[in-house]
């Protein structure tokens, strides 16, 4: 394995001296086709490559020591809404504000 190189022109103001080590390391992953399709496009759209979402995916991992975001089963009643609304279902609502005047939403919300 290739050695870290250090890149220490940074003077005696900074602390500690950052190592910067050779990009040499390879992950593979057997994924479907049409997850690398449409993630590849989507982050074609944020103008960053899949290595470089994996980079910023792992950096993270190692950051928050652990995934950086929650993973989660819903529960039954979180299941049927989310196909509820999957399946075109649902009320539709033009603002937050008449979302909330909807009677008896905000007191099924509570409970």
């Amino acid at each position: 394995m290739r050695e870290a190189i250090k890149a220490c022109e940074c003077g005696p103001d900074v602390s500690p001296c950052r190592i910067m080590e050779i990009k040499d390391a390879v992950v593979k992953a057997r994924i479907e086709p049409s997850l690398k399709r449409e993630t590849e496009a989507i982050l074609d759209g944020l103008g960053i490559s899949t290595t470089e979402a994996i980079r910023m995916f792992l950096t993270q991992v190692r950051l928050q020591k652990g995934l950086p975001f929650e993973v989660r089963i819903p529960n039954a009643a979180t299941q049927a809404a989310i196909n509820e609304l999957e399946s075109g279902k649902g009320k539709r609502f033009d603002s937050v504000a008449a979302l909330f005047e909807e009677p008896g939403l905000v007191a099924d919300l509570q409970s």
